[in-house]
């Protein structure tokens, strides 16, 4: 599957109510404990909030951060989550991924778990991760931040098992992916696209 067919059109990388809480993990460990306590368990994917351009970054691109836009998208991800609790929040090291689920995380008395295999290039580790929390079968809902290098190639591989899609196809940066998991397995996705925004001031 193609990037594009996601909305992914990133350059290549320059090379140098009051529902039921579940227990609280703040590891991935934590989370798969989980699997003998609760029921199904929803995965929210979510591509990292407006962070500039790497090309404009003279820094390591690891800690490029958010942009004035990529602040408020964050902080709009944590609203359109509700009042869903969250049981934990993995994320990849890059900075602009751990603040765009920092929100969440402080939302809900979490700490953002940072996870090598939501990193750039990371997309075959991305998805066993994802296999592996969905086998758990744990009522929670865990967000994982990720890129656009990664997110598409988990969908696709969720696809090809079975997965079922709504809500369109996309990879816009702060959209988000929620995963529906049924017996230890993703059976479907819904594409959320990124947070409206509020009208910017003239400058």
């Amino acid at each position: 599957m193609e990037h594009h067919r996601f909305g992914c059109r990133r350059r290549p990388r320059c090379p140098a109510g009051n529902p039921r809480r579940a227990p609280r993990p703040t590891t991935v460990t934590g989370v798969l404990d989980l699997c003998d306590i609760f029921g199904p368990m929803t995965i929210l994917l979510i591509r990292h909030a407006s962070a500039g351009d790497r090309y404009r970054w003279w820094g390591d691109d690891a800690d490029r951060p958010l942009d004035e836009r990529g602040v408020a998208e964050a902080a709009a991800l944590v609203e359109l989550l509700d009042d869903r609790p969250v049981t934990a929040v993995l994320s990849s090291s890059a900075a602009r991924c751990q603040q765009t689920v920092a929100p969440i995380a402080r939302r809900n008395g979490i700490e953002v778990e940072v996870h090598d295999a939501l990193g750039e290039g990371g997309a075959d580790r991305a998805t066993l991760l994802v296999r592996r929390l969905a086998g758990a079968d744990a009522e929670a809902t865990t967000v994982l931040c990720s890129h656009a290098d990664v997110i598409p190639e988990v969908l696709r591989d969720l696809i090809m098992g079975g997965m079922h899609v709504s809500g369109g196809r996309g990879c816009a940066k702060a959209s988000v992916w929620e995963l529906t998991v049924d017996e230890g397995e993703v059976v479907h996705g819904h594409y959320r696209q990124r947070p409206v925004q509020p009208v910017w001031p003239a400058h």
